[in-house]
């Protein structure tokens, strides 16, 4: 783009040096018209500049927000993945522990069904005796 600006003003400046070539041997040359016109032809090529430039500013700023959206996706679905093997690897780490447990809460609930038991066959020998008392 730049080159082509270059090449634009470069060619501006040889049309006006041969239009004054060509008007120095005329009549009544109006200088002042030619001036002006490549002053003008001049102004807006260098004028464009800016707003190629504003295009492209508008253009990076695009491709800088998709690419931070697509990097916060990916960094996203990185920490999604870290945090599901950290709790896997927690519960691999925590099952024999947790096997331990339920292994002496079932040893504990049959040791209570089993005092029950005796606890009810207790009860019933006291009736007995009290039975037998009388």
């Amino acid at each position: 783009w730049l080159v082509f600006m270059g090449a634009y003003e470069f060619l501006i400046i040889v049309a006006g040096v041969l239009a004054g070539i060509t008007l120095t041997g005329a009549q009544g040359a109006n200088w002042f018209f030619l001036f002006v016109g490549v002053l003008v032809l001049g102004l807006c090529g260098l004028a464009l500049l800016p707003l190629r430039g504003g295009f492209m500013q508008q253009a990076y700023a695009q491709r800088m927000l998709s690419l931070e959206a697509e990097l916060d996706q990916l960094l996203e679905r990185a920490a999604q993945q870290q945090i599901a093997a950290g709790a896997e690897m927690r519960l691999e780490a925590v099952a024999p522990f947790m096997r331990l447990v339920e292994s002496q809460i079932e040893q504990i609930d049959k040791l209570r069904s089993d005092l029950d038991a005796h606890e009810q066959s207790l009860v019933a020998l006291e009736k007995e005796i009290g039975r037998l008392a009388r």
